[in-house]
């Protein structure tokens, strides 16, 4: 399993990272996860190129985004373009449902799984107004 975390600039105690993981496509037959590089952070600074992707993604590929967030908010991440399966949380029972949007609480870590179906470029961020503003927001290619 290949993880790498990135963290956002005023965000320290958010901690997010993508994983590699061999499992099967959470929406449609079995298609193992592709490895991509994911040390890319949340907020500009905290890369060479603060313009650069988070992740460059493979048209029809699965992926999980494994996150934790250890501040004293919840935060709503919302990926634009695609949707997600929960996979799994570490303080709730899951339920099945398609999504774009996750409130992930306190101390909590979730595993969030997705096909890269729709190309472009893709917004990933937190949904409150002042923490995207504050650097948690990124994007993924989809190529």
């Amino acid at each position: 399993m290949y993880r790498t975390a990135f963290l956002p600039a005023l965000f320290a105690l958010f901690v997010a990272a993508f994983a590699l993981q061999d499992r099967p496509d959470p929406s449609r037959s079995a298609v193992a996860a592709d490895a991509f590089d994911a040390a890319r952070a949340f907020g500009p600074g905290d890369t060479p190129d603060p313009t650069a992707p988070l992740a460059e993604l493979k048209l029809g590929k699965s992926y999980v985004i494994d996150m934790e967030n250890l501040t004293p908010q919840s935060h709503p991440i919302h990926l634009h373009g695609m949707s997600f399966k929960v996979l799994s949380s570490s303080t709730r029972p899951v339920q099945p449902l398609i999504s774009d949007t996750y409130l992930i609480q306190t101390n909590e870590k979730v595993s969030l799984g997705f096909v890269a179906d729709n190309l472009g470029d893709w917004l990933l961020h937190c949904h409150i107004i002042e923490h995207q503003k504050s650097g948690m927001t990124s994007y993924v290619r989809v190529v």
